[in-house]
């Protein structure tokens, strides 16, 4: 479910996500029109690290996503906290992430 909005002369959108263990069953995540983001960790969940895949296109071929030194991104997080999405998927237009367990989180972006 995604909700988009206008603040300051910027556009925001929200997408809540039920993020799996693999990349072929996680959701597809759009952000062509967005650069940074937020990623929102609920109270409860027991996820405790996010992987990025990217494609270039929607329904494309997700590669996992590494950093120009060739360190695969990741986000180390935990419950009922929000954390600013690592720099390398800001260039990202589609995103797949996956978790070491499934569980709900809702991903804020802005323009």
């Amino acid at each position: 479910m995604a909700t988009q909005g206008r603040l300051n002369g910027r556009y925001s959108k929200a997408i809540a996500a039920s993020l799996t263990t693999s990349a072929a069953t996680t959701p597809e995540i759009n952000k062509s029109l967005f650069g940074s983001g937020l990623v929102h960790v609920p109270t409860g969940s027991s996820i405790t690290t996010l992987t990025f895949h990217a494609a270039s296109a929607e329904n494309g071929t997700y590669r996992p996503l590494y950093t120009a030194a060739g360190v695969a991104v990741t986000l180390t997080v935990a419950a009922a906290r929000a954390y600013v999405l690592p720099a390398s998927v800001d260039v990202a237009p589609w995103i797949r992430v996956v978790a070491d367990a499934a569980g709900d989180v809702t991903f804020t972006f802005q323009s």
